[in-house]
């Protein structure tokens, strides 16, 4: 069965972020502990039930062909509204930041299998935003629902786009 896209609003949140520059298939991997490592070494500041409120999301600034030294990225945590502070654990990796990320009207199809085979899913949702008239007004961005050592014939992910109406 094929994915189903749909259209909703995503609204605003705070996100711990880590920026990144290069192939994601080579540096997410080395940032996503400083990521994970600042919200949970967090507890410290803002008390024991301080964690994450959602997914990692990641957000890429770049096209497909760009070369790897011009493809930026962005890896964020859902934290708590009103964040102004975390630990930073493994400050020679990457600076973990704060921001806080504005309501959006996006569209999003759930992607099932290895990153590879993404385009597939991605030509779906595409097709469904010019069918349904809008267009796109961000940058890709994926949700991960799926954990790193699920096989990839499992993994789940949203792909999504901002979007809005022509």
């Amino acid at each position: 069965m094929p994915p189903r896209p749909r259209i909703k609003t995503i609204p605003a949140c705070t996100v711990a972020v880590v920026e990144g520059v290069g192939n994601p298939t080579t540096e997410v991997p080395k940032l996503v502990p400083a990521l994970y490592k600042a919200v949970y070494g967090s507890k410290k500041l803002h008390g024991k039930t301080f964690k994450p409120l959602g997914k990692m999301r990641g957000r890429y600034f770049y096209h497909p062909d760009a070369p790897d030294e011009e493809k930026r990225f962005k890896l964020a945590l859902p934290i708590p509204d009103g964040t102004t502070e975390l630990v930073q654990v493994l400050p020679e990796v990457a600076e973990v930041k704060i921001e806080v990320w504005p309501e959006e009207t996006v569209a999003e199809v759930i992607h099932t299998g290895p990153y590879a085979t993404e385009q597939e899913s991605l030509d779906i949702l595409y097709k469904f935003i010019e069918d349904k008239g809008y267009q796109i007004v961000g940058p890709h961005e994926e949700e991960y629902l799926s954990g790193p050592k699920t096989p990839d014939e499992r993994k789940r992910t949203i792909l999504r786009y901002a979007v809005r109406k022509i």
